[in-house]
C-alpha cells in the first residue's frame, strides 16, 4: 500500500513542498534578522547620540554660547 503512494508525481510534489517551505522560511529569518540588526543600529545610534549631547564638552558649549539667564 506504501508503494503506490510513492509515486514519481507524489515524490515532485512533496519535493516542490518542501523548497517552497525551506524557502519561505529562509525569507522569515532574513527578514528577523533585518529587523534586529536594524533594531540594534537604532539602539546603538540613540547611545552614540545620548553620549554626544550630554557630555560635559557639550554642555559647558550649551552654556558659555547662551549666556547666563
Amino acid at each position: 500500500m506504501l508503494q503506490e503512494l510513492i509515486t514519481p508525481s507524489t515524490t515532485r510534489s512533496c519535493a516542490a513542498t518542501w523548497a517552497a517551505y525551506g524557502e519561505a522560511s529562509h525569507m522569515a529569518m532574513s527578514a528577523i534578522s533585518s529587523a534586529v540588526a536594524v533594531r540594534s543600529e537604532g539602539l546603538a545610534a540613540a547611545t552614540r547620540l545620548r553620549r554626544s549631547a550630554f557630555s560635559p564638552g557639550r554642555i559647558a558649549h550649551v552654556v558659555v554660547s547662551t549666556g547666563p539667564g
